[in-house]
């Protein structure tokens, strides 16, 4: 707590869009014997970089992590150690949508349709207006997650310099892909080359909630995140709907739909930052 900016709330206090709790890199610093010690093997961070929300799904700068967690020496640090604890690190990499206070973006609303990134989104007329609804594709419409236009080369390059960014400077070990199944195709095979051709273990994992299987033929992703297996548990162990056997035939259906390779890597989960609390 000494190092917290001065507008947290306490921590049992209610999240609101903006407002910041105090957790940081330094608090994982100061932790990673005792996750050690847990037997925690990889941290994978929600979005790290620079946002003015605190979910931080909307990035500002790609190439910052955000001050209120630290600075980027801290960060490098930060996964040298927990390295040394033999804990990964997999980093959220949102690359089908920004924060409108992004450069590019920003360039847009000041110069409308001769700024020289008009191409780097889908505005729908001029001037852009930051509001409900947007004149602009985004994200389920949020006025705050304008959507790229990957069909323009140079987003397509300015995006894979980001891990290979990271990967050169800090021990990175995967990525996780925010709404994965929203991005082409195309730029998934080419964040592959990217990303394994400087560490060729680093392990790729998409979000998609039902079957991955487009993007795990070995050209795309390694992984994806298996809400089917927290389908079948939440089934099974916390509402009593399924039986046993109907369980493991569940669990057995999804392993199945994957070549072993991939199944024996998917990330099993019983809750994340999208759903409600496991216990709770």
């Amino acid at each position: 707590p000494s190092n917290d900016p001065p507008d947290v709330i306490p921590w049992d206090g209610r999240p609101t869009y903006f407002n910041r709790f105090g957790g940081d890199i330094a608090g994982v610093r100061a932790r990673g014997s005792y996750l050690a010690g847990l037997g925690v093997g990889a941290i994978y961070f929600n979005p790290i970089f620079k946002s003015p929300s605190n979910h931080r799904y909307e990035t500002s700068d790609y190439f910052q992590i955000d001050p209120q967690l630290g600075s980027n020496e801290q960060f490098v640090a930060a996964t040298k150690e927990l390295s040394a604890l033999g804990i990964r690190t997999v980093l959220d990499g949102v690359f089908n949508h920004t924060a409108v206070d992004f450069g590019p973006f920003s360039d847009l609303i000041r110069n409308g349709e001769s700024s020289r990134y008009r191409n780097w989104y889908f505005p729908k007329s001029f001037p852009i207006k930051v509001g409900d609804p947007p004149n602009y594709a985004a994200w389920f419409n949020f006025p705050s997650m304008p959507k790229l236009n990957h069909a323009n080369p140079e987003v397509t390059r300015y995006l894979l310099s980001v891990p290979a960014y990271w990967q050169q400077r800090a021990r990175v070990s995967g990525w996780r892909l925010d709404v994965a199944n929203e991005v082409p195709m195309s730029f998934w095979r080419s964040f592959r080359k990217t990303v394994k051709s400087l560490d060729p273990e680093t392990w790729i994992v998409g979000e998609v909630w039902g079957d991955g299987s487009p993007w795990l033929g070995g050209d795309q992703w390694d992984s994806v995140m298996n809400y089917q297996f927290r389908e079948a548990v939440i089934r099974f162990v916390a509402t009593g709907n399924s039986s046993p056997s109907q369980f493991m035939s569940s669990l057995m259906r999804t392993y199945s739909s994957y070549a072993p390779q991939v199944s024996r890597n998917l990330m099993n989960l019983l809750g994340s930052h999208d759903t409600p609390r496991f216990l709770s």
